[in-house]
């Protein structure tokens, strides 16, 4: 009767006793079907089916509870990985590679005329040369700069045949004292310098392409006037390196270098004088770069590059994504163009767009190409340079302080130095014509202020001498407009 009954109230759950188990601990008294029945009822309350329901209930929610703090910590990983691989790549695929190509023609049918008969303001200058004529050397790269804090730009020239830095510094009259010389290195065959603050102290610092070794060499400045004795980094996979381009690339406000040769690259500077390996400047460089130049192309302000090549005929457009990537976004192909021997960037139209001045030592005209509204450019448009005007540089500036750009190039057969003035449409009058003089071969030419009266002069350096001449800008309608602005 106690088995049939039990069998029936086995499967039934009582109500949740509060009463401990001592109460049913005696094991010697009579046992009748009303202890039975409680002994029964609250053993399998107490032992089968309380601890269970409790047991799984706590589980269950600690189960839950962590399955929602795993899964919001997967969907958060999930969602910055997302982020964080956008934004290193952002434009990257999105913007269309827009290619243009420039049908230029004979200059003889495409030159521009004089496009104003108004009287301009004459320039004038002075020239005088720098350097003891020396046949048996050449600088073949000059940089400006104030490399001793005193207000004036003094000149740091390379010596090709020497391998020697030469430091010009400026006295207060005009003049340059004899030149500090540091060695560069037998056989290094320096190309080009440039500067830069490498190492944040608030110095100028020298960087030097040694084409013959595949390095750079970095002199450090004391901020004196003086330098250090080089510092030598390799260019790894860039082998003739002749080119460096210096810019906060990668925005951590630590200088870094691009160094073009047989091919290009760049090196993160890390603050300290330092930088990272080489690596390569961008995914679709298989071409060799000879002429680079660094600006912010598009306004978004990342520093981007306009890169040139000689034997393609072609000038490209790679904006940067702001980490120092650099992605091909324009290509510019001048077709009958023999090549390209230096070209420069100004806003020759007033329109706040970049327009292109490009050359070739074949070609006895300047190109020019305004920049369309889409980021394109439009048909060339030419300047004669005459019968053997073969251009070796081209640069821009505003000569006769009226607030248009003007142009600037060394006629490397005719002894002479050609200068544009703009009237601020993108085109020019007819040129004012200079002779070099002592320059046998005028060839690199940069511009400054080198005695400090608010005019812009220049200097030009010769292919077959270390003769360095300075020009200096005496004209005096230039007084007034300098006044003016």
């Amino acid at each position: 009767q106690i088995y049939q009954y039990h069998r029936k109230r086995r499967n039934t759950i009582g109500p949740i006793s509060t009463t401990t188990v001592a109460t049913i601990t005696n094991t010697t008294s009579t046992l009748n079907e009303n202890h039975v029945n409680n002994t029964t009822t609250n053993a399998c309350t107490t032992f089968s089916v309380l601890p269970p329901k409790q047991f799984t209930s706590r589980m269950y929610c600690y189960i839950i509870l962590g399955m929602i703090l795993f899964g919001s910590l997967l969907v958060t990983m999930i969602v910055v990985s997302i982020y964080l691989n956008w934004k290193a790549n952002m434009n990257h695929t999105t913007l269309p590679v827009l290619s243009t190509t420039v049908q230029t023609t004979d200059p003889t049918t495409s030159t521009t005329s004089i496009l104003s008969t108004e009287p301009s303001c004459v320039l004038t200058f002075d020239q005088s040369s720098l350097f003891t004529y020396d046949s048996n050397s050449s600088f073949v790269s000059v940089i400006t700069n104030d490399f001793n804090g005193d207000g004036y730009l003094d000149l740091a020239l390379v010596e090709y045949e020497l391998d020697n830095l030469n430091i010009f510094l400026r006295n207060n009259n005009g003049t340059f004292t004899a030149p500090s010389i540091y060695i560069i290195g037998s056989d290094n065959d320096p190309h080009f310098v440039t500067d830069g603050d490498f190492n944040n102290d608030n110095h100028i610092d020298l960087a030097v392409a040694n084409y013959n070794s595949d390095t750079i060499g970095i002199f450090f400045g004391y901020g004196n006037g003086a330098f250090q004795t080089q510092q030598i980094i390799s260019t790894g996979f860039v082998h003739f390196p002749s080119l460096l381009v210096i810019g906060d690339f990668n925005e951590d406000h630590h200088l870094d270098i691009v160094v073009t040769g047989v091919q290009s690259g760049i090196m993160f500077g890390l603050g300290n004088g330092y930088f990272s390996g080489i690596t390569v400047l961008h995914d679709d460089d298989g071409l060799n770069e000879n002429l680079i130049i660094a600006t912010d192309f598009n306004n978004d302000t990342h520093l981007d590059l306009i890169v040139s090549y000689y034997t393609d005929r072609m000038i490209q457009i790679l904006l940067n994504n702001g980490y120092g990537y650099f992605y091909l976004w324009m290509t510019l192909t001048l077709q009958n163009f023999p090549g390209i021997d230096s070209f420069t960037i100004a806003d020759l139209n007033n329109d706040n767009r970049l327009d292109l001045v490009v050359t070739n030592s074949n070609r006895n005209y300047i190109a020019i190409f305004i920049q369309n509204n889409n980021g394109t450019f439009g048909q060339q448009t030419t300047y004669s340079t005459g019968v053997n005007g073969h251009i070796d540089t081209v640069v821009v500036g505003d000569f006769n302080n009226d607030g248009q750009i003007d142009l600037a190039a060394t006629l490397l057969l005719r002894q002479q130095v050609n200068i544009w003035v703009g009237i601020g449409n993108g085109t020019f009058l007819e040129p004012f014509m200079f002779s070099t003089r002592t320059i046998i071969a005028p060839t690199t030419m940069i511009t400054g202020d080198f005695n400090s009266d608010n005019k812009l002069d220049f200097i030009v350096l010769d292919k077959y001498s270390t003769n360095v001449l300075i020009s200096i800008n005496t004209c005096d309608c230039c007084i007034q407009n300098s006044l003016k602005k």
